[in-house]
């Protein structure tokens, strides 16, 4: 009498499709190599030492497309004290447009005109933990530490 349990028709389904497989691959000739892909030494040579590549070129605000630009100052110290950088991006409140921070920012100014909305993760995203909502000239004493930010004019 034929076993019937799952694991021995598994068995014997498996067992004759790899047999058909077989059979089908071993009938099949290989294909012929095609002489114009046939790589020589002469045709492909080795680079002489460790491959150098030229550093990519940066992207403009004329390549990057459409994009009302503005910027923050940011400082490390408290009352605008230095070192301190000027950050330039792109204004929006879309996902894209979300830029990160290090969370050690101490006093930050954004440009004149632009409001920005700080936030204490680096998604730009409000989970209950406050956000920082800013516009010229800043504050030069931070309360907390913030990892992103969404700007926009007004």
């Amino acid at each position: 009498m034929q076993s019937t349990h799952p694991a021995h028709i598994l068995s014997i389904l498996l067992t004759t499709l790899l047999t058909l497989l077989a059979t089908i691959v071993s009938g099949v000739p290989a294909p012929a190599p095609d002489p114009e892909l046939q790589a020589t030494e002469a045709a492909v040579p080795s680079p002489p030492g460790p491959a150098v590549y030229p550093p990519t070129p940066t992207l403009d605000d004329k390549d990057q497309g459409v994009c009302d630009r503005a910027g923050i100052y940011i400082c490390r110290n408290p009352n605008f004290s230095p070192p301190c950088t000027h950050q330039t991006f792109c204004l929006g409140s879309s996902d894209s447009s979300c830029t990160r921070l290090d969370g050690k920012a101490l006093s930050i100014g954004p440009d004149p005109g632009i409001t920005c909305l700080f936030y204490r993760n680096g998604v730009c995203r409000n989970f209950g933990d406050g956000v920082l909502r800013l516009r010229y000239p800043g504050i030069a004493k931070v309360q907390g530490r913030f990892f992103s930010f969404l700007c926009f004019r007004g």
